[in-house]
Order: structure tokens, then sequence, then C-alpha cells
């Protein structure tokens, strides 16, 4: 004869995760935050305590040089910025400054270290960014160089 128990206790079900859902709202280590357009979000220089994500509006990153201010980035919401203080960029290299008003979330550098390491989909959503990111940085350089390199031609061939 073959006995058959009946667990009394009801299964548990698996706690799912949204990045979608983690990247709306406020929480623990994190904070959302409306800028005006014009309004700065973090200085050159400033340390690098937080990683931010763009709700809603436009930010542009800048860098300031001894010649000029050179614009790095223009960003859109589900785009990440400060995201150099994951690793051992712990200064802002760059100045964030809302171009219209935007709605910001800063992540705490810890918190966002700590959710990238368990949430397969947040960090899967990072690594997308970063990226994109340095495929669009390489892609700028190189428009940039090839410029500088046609101005240089024309006036060594001149």
């Amino acid at each position: 004869m073959v006995q058959v128990r009946i667990s009394r206790t009801p299964p548990t079900t698996a706690r799912t995760f949204s990045a979608c859902t983690f990247l709306s709202s406020a929480g623990p280590g994190r904070a959302v935050r409306e800028y005006r357009r014009g309004e700065t979000i973090y200085q050159q220089g400033d340390a690098g305590d937080a990683v931010f994500y763009v709700q809603r509006g436009g930010v542009r990153l800048s860098a300031r040089s001894t010649v000029a201010d050179v614009v790095i980035a223009n960003l859109a919401p589900g785009d990440f910025f400060g995201e150099g203080c994951l690793g051992s960029q712990l200064p802002r290299t760059a100045t964030a400054t809302a171009v219209t008003p935007a709605l910001i979330l800063r992540i705490g550098r810890d918190r966002m270290t700590l959710m990238v390491s368990r949430e397969s989909s947040l960090s899967d959503r990072l690594v997308t960014h970063l990226l994109s990111s340095h495929a669009r940085m390489e892609e700028d350089l190189a428009s940039q160089l090839f410029k500088t390199n046609t101005v240089t031609t024309k006036r060594g061939s001149a």
C-alpha cells in the first residue's frame, strides 16, 4: 500500500523582482527627485556616491577642461548616469545638468552594488546601458578624430 502525505502548508511563491518597478520608485537606498531645467544634479569633482536613472526629462553630461566645456552625452528617459562610482571613479568626471524638467532616481552606491549582484534583470539592464554607451562614445570619438584629421589635412595641403 502506498501512503500519500498531504501538506497543510501552502506552497511558497518565489519573490519576483521587477527592474522597472525598482527604477520607477523610491525605496531603501534610493530617492526620486524632480529637477528644474538648468538645475545641476551633480558637479565635476563631487564625490561619486550614487548612480542616477532618468525617469522623465533630459540630462546633459559635460566636462570642463582648461580650454572649454565639452558635452559628453545627452541622456533621455531610461538612461543611467554616474555609474562610474560602481568602479573606482569616486570623484565625478563630469557635471550632470537637467536640460528639461526631469524626474531622476538616485540610487546609493552600496544599494546599487547589492541589487546588481542579487538581481540579474537589473544587472542585465545596466550592462546593456553600459555597452550601448560605450559604443556611442566610440562612434563620437571616431567622428571627432575624423573631423580633426580632415581639418589638419586641409590645412597641411594648402
